[in-house]
């Protein structure tokens, strides 16, 4: 008896573990005091470096603005949990005459903006942020990954 309580206690793990999560995030970027177009938005599994962590990705508005939205069905079992992460590829203020690649920054998403099922049915609103500033943690990539899904 012990055992098959066990055993469904396990299965019921699984299928709670195994569910389908969404995220659903928007924002306007700034540079300077105009909107900042073509700036390359990633929705992220978790804040890694690995491409298949990629869940989506956007590209701004001429007007700065962003609207991206994401979920976990598809993922293999040991990648379905979420902690979602933005992250930012950008040339705000950046000279184009040296070519340095892209400034990159990330932002983790509060964990209560994640949502059960395929579509989200709670929006973070990340509100303006102006990419003149140097965000902590900023870092330089030559190219932008691509998602591998």
């Amino acid at each position: 008896m012990k055992f098959l309580v066990s055993l469904l206690a396990l299965g019921l793990l699984a299928i709670v573990q195994a569910q389908i999560k969404s995220i659903d995030v928007k924002g306007t970027l700034a540079c300077g005091n105009k909107g900042a177009d073509n700036v390359r938005v990633h929705l992220l599994r978790n804040n890694t470096e690995d491409a298949a962590d990629i869940l989506e990705q956007r590209t701004t508005t001429t007007s700065g603005m962003f609207h991206i939205e994401a979920n976990n069905d598809g993922l293999p079992a040991n990648k379905t949990e979420l902690i979602p992460t933005l992250r930012f590829y950008h040339n705000c203020d950046e000279d184009p005459k040296k070519a340095k690649g892209f400034r990159v920054f990330s932002l983790n998403i509060p964990a209560n903006y994640i949502t059960i099922g395929r579509k989200a049915r709670k929006t973070y609103d990340m509100g303006a942020l102006n990419l003149q500033m140097i965000m902590p943690n900023e870092k330089r990539a030559k190219t932008i990954p691509e998602p591998k899904n």
